[in-house]
């Protein structure tokens, strides 16, 4: 009887090797998913959200065992902020190394500016397969504070250096932070100098602002509510939140009131009523 027990330990030994040596250098995919890198605003009811795709593989090589995550695309979608629904999305195939940083803004009510580090600038609107790579002329010296680099390879949308993207007068957009400002020219993508002076002196007062279809709108956080003027200082209305539950607020441009939804945590919208609509 050992003797048997002994032959079947000798026959599995050699099969046993042979599928571990088969798995060396074995790669599978053990999880994926996309985070959510910026968010626009497409109208009253509307939001264009811009992710970005990841996928963890495991690899093994006798005796070592490792994951990997990577991050290999881009992803727009139009959705409906009152219920979950998507009316069109589309992704591209786009790599990152893990030492660039992906950030995007809204450049327009159809579109997103993607800024990855290192790379440079893309345009992406609703409708279109994949974005556009914009390539801007700097008619104006601007320096990063923390690198002491320009901009023209990404890091204009940099968390805590970067600047907010405003839509402005004539179709333009603001380059705004509270130290430095430029405009961005839509039709040439020209880079100038911009400071609020004279009649746009009135931003300097705002929390947030914008130029809406009636003029500029102004956004004053109140600390349990926020509150809209235009840029002549009349009242455009007020909106109440709890401050223990909202952890982000945003802004929709698309009108010249108050708006319907703001953004509350990370993937979720909140509108006046409290209901909440997660992507």
């Amino acid at each position: 009887m050992n003797e048997f027990k002994t032959l079947k330990k000798l026959i599995r030994l050699p099969l046993v090797v042979t599928l571990l040596q088969s798995c060396t250098g074995c790669t599978s995919v053990v999880d994926s998913g996309s985070d959510l890198i910026g968010i626009g605003y497409a109208s009253d009811t509307t939001a264009i959200l811009f992710y970005e795709l990841w996928e963890t593989t495991e690899s093994f090589n006798i005796p070592v065992r490792s994951n990997v995550t990577s991050y290999y695309g881009w992803e727009l979608k139009l959705v409906d902020v009152r219920f979950h629904n998507v009316y069109w999305e589309a992704q591209v195939e786009q790599g990152r190394s893990n030492t660039a940083i992906l950030y995007s803004s809204q450049w327009n009510d159809s579109s997103m500016l993607v800024d990855l580090t290192g790379s440079g600038y893309w345009l992406w609107t609703v409708g279109n397969k994949k974005p556009q790579k914009v390539n801007f002329n700097w008619n104006t010296e601007m320096k990063d504070d923390v690198n002491g680099g320009d901009y023209k390879n990404g890091w204009l949308l940099g968390r805590g250096r970067g600047f907010q993207l405003r839509p402005w007068k004539n179709d333009s957009v603001l380059l705004y932070s509270k130290t430095r400002q430029a405009i961005i020219d839509s039709q040439t993508m020209t880079v100038n100098d911009w400071s609020p002076t004279s009649e746009n002196i009135w931003v300097n007062a705002c929390d947030d602002f914008w130029w809406g279809k009636n003029g500029g709108v102004c956004l004053l956080d109140k600390s349990d509510y926020v509150a809209f003027f235009s840029e002549k200082g009349d009242t455009l209305g007020n909106f109440t939140y709890t401050q223990e539950r909202v952890t982000i607020y945003g802004s929709q441009w698309a009108n010249d009131r108050m708006p319907s939804f703001w953004i509350f945590g990370k993937r979720e919208f909140l509108d006046s009523l409290r209901n909440i609509t997660e992507y």
